[in-house]
């Protein structure tokens, strides 16, 4: 047996766009993950106003649905969407 690890699901997103932040654009529709291709921090708006700054270390798949992504933010990001 291998001590490699396989999702049992596995994900593929069909849209992607690079995220320019912005403290005033909103996301139409809401993105379903939000990949940071390296170090930096996310400032995330959810859909109830509330900001969250997500201090990322490397490349990660982040599961949020943000509203938008604010300037106090540092990174490369990208939004995806299943559909």
């Amino acid at each position: 047996m291998s001590d490699c690890f396989f999702p049992t699901s596995v994900r593929s997103y069909r849209r992607w766009a690079t995220i320019t932040p912005s403290d005033s654009a909103i996301f139409d529709p809401l993105p379903d993950a939000i990949y940071c291709s390296g170090q930096g921090h996310l400032s995330a708006v959810g859909s109830d106003d509330v900001t969250v700054s997500f201090q990322v270390l490397g490349p990660t798949l982040l599961p949020i649905s943000p509203k938008k992504v604010t300037t106090d933010s540092a990174g490369t990001y990208i939004a995806l969407w299943l559909i």
